[in-house]
């Protein structure tokens, strides 16, 4: 076979030998004795498939969200249940991260009420957020509050308990109305390996603290 192939204008020839050529020089490249940039170029790709399939399947993310309406602060001496939402823990994990964010606005039944109540979001019993409310001007019957917190949880399995809880010293001052809303908003992150430490929250707080 000569070594060279005689010359041709078919087009459609060149253009074959063309890919031909580049196929080849692909392979050898590719090949343990190949040049080192296509070698590397070829590892970086399949470094970053496998870097996002190992995220994707190390972190599983829940997004829950929910809102009420129509509940007040209650006549019960126990902190009141605003709305709540359950979070469920996917199979094969026990360790989560709940990132938590509550807000309520509750009607006083007067513009004459000069102290709000009290706002808590608890995650799986945990006190994990408390905050004031306050009203939205001095001539309004409004107060709004908003809580939002952090707290990373070990031994999980079911579904985990989310809840926004409404608190006031005079709860004559708080009844229920229709115009009153509460809303939560949760997002839980689940990593496939579980936390070192024992430590649930180092933020959440004991009931002392509210």
């Amino acid at each position: 076979m000569p070594k060279y192939l005689p010359g041709t204008i078919d087009n459609e020839s060149v253009i074959r030998r063309r890919q031909q050529r580049a196929e080849r020089r692909i392979q050898a490249a590719n090949a343990n004795e190949g040049t080192r940039p296509f070698q590397a170029v070829d590892r970086i790709r399949q470094n970053t498939s496998d870097l996002r399939n190992l995220v994707n399947a190390a972190l599983n993310v829940v997004a829950r969200d929910v809102e009420a309406k129509g509940r007040g602060v209650g006549q019960s001496k126990a902190w009141t249940q605003l709305c709540a939402v359950d979070v469920p823990v996917p199979a094969g994990r026990s360790v989560g991260v709940f990132q938590c964010t509550g807000v309520a606005s509750l009607v006083a039944s007067s513009v004459s009420v000069d102290v709000g109540y009290r706002l808590r979001i608890t995650v799986a019993g945990r006190v994990i957020a408390v905050s004031d409310s306050a009203r939205e001007n001095v001539e309004s019957d409004v107060w709004e509050a908003l809580a939002s917190g952090v707290v990373n949880l070990t031994g999980l399995s079911g579904t985990v308990g989310v809840v926004v809880q409404a608190w006031a010293d005079d709860r004559a001052d708080w009844p229920d109305d229709e115009a009153d809303s509460a809303s939560l908003a949760v997002q839980a992150a689940f990593p496939a390996v579980a936390n070192s430490t024992n430590e649930t929250n180092e933020d959440a707080m004991s009931e002392e603290d509210v």
